[in-house]
């Protein structure tokens, strides 16, 4: 976060994208692939080997998914808004620890069914309390063998 928000190259992109439909995710898609900005952690995988940076976030589009996001049609019990889906309460049991590996939520308004915000911060919060617990052991080899985890760039 350092970098974005205090490099010089990053915060002059970061205003050029002001206008645009999506900003933030063309803004830190860019620093992390784009070998000019040369981010901190940034991955140096080819483009053809990044398709799996996509394991770590939940997006739904409502349309089936290409094959390495599971290649099937995922309902959208919330909303669309800039053709992807803004989840609801109804796809809780989508986004629960015991059901996927992604580690982030592309799009959550706590203003639109502001239970599943709750929900999805008290399952967090539950997570970080049992995390401390000495009989805890988080398994991060699915996150450590991904290919943009292993490719990091050397700036």
């Amino acid at each position: 976060m350092e970098f974005a928000l205090t490099d010089d190259k990053a915060r002059e992109f970061y205003y050029w994208l002001r206008d645009t439909m999506m900003p933030e995710e063309l803004f830190y898609t860019t620093l992390n692939f784009d070998s000019a900005i040369c981010a901190p952690g940034s991955s140096a995988g080819s483009v053809n080997e990044l398709t799996d940076h996509y394991q770590a976030r939940y997006k739904n589009w409502g349309h089936v998914q290409p094959e390495y996001m599971g290649g099937k049609a995922i309902r959208c019990q919330g909303r669309f808004r800039n053709d992807i889906c803004i989840p609801g309460v109804g796809d809780l049991s989508k986004l629960a620890p015991s059901t996927n590996k992604k580690l982030f939520l592309n799009k959550l308004y706590q203003d639109f069914e502001y239970l599943t915000y709750d929900c999805l911060e008290d399952v967090q919060r539950n997570l970080t309390i049992r995390s401390s617990s000495a009989d805890f052991a988080f398994d991060d080899s699915f996150y450590r063998n991904l290919i943009f985890a292993k490719k990091k760039r050397d700036c």
